[in-house]
């Protein structure tokens, strides 16, 4: 099944991402939004759900292999332009 199938009817196939994909989606649209994770695999899978789901020009991500100017570009996206409103985050990140 295509991720959006399962969008369609978030109660019929609960899972943690469904359910998180789905509230962002429903209630989250005019705020900015935080997520951490602390697993490197599980930062990978977010970031490209997230990606597919409502894009990139959406969204900022922040991990250890980013330069530092695109870290900063991230942060800046993410405080200053209102149409970047996610920001994935690994918890664990030292470098923050």
């Amino acid at each position: 099944r295509h991720l959006n199938d399962y969008l369609d009817d978030p109660e019929i196939y609960s899972c943690r991402l469904v359910n998180l994909i789905d509230y962002i989606d429903q209630n989250c649209s005019e705020y900015k939004i935080i997520l951490f994770t602390n697993y490197d695999e599980t930062f990978n899978y977010y970031k490209k759900i997230i990606s597919d789901i409502f894009g990139d020009d959406v969204c900022c991500y922040f991990n250890k292999n980013m330069t530092v100017d695109e870290l900063e570009l991230a942060a800046y996206r993410f405080q200053n332009e209102k149409k970047y409103r996610i920001l994935l985050n690994p918890y664990s990140a030292t470098f923050l």
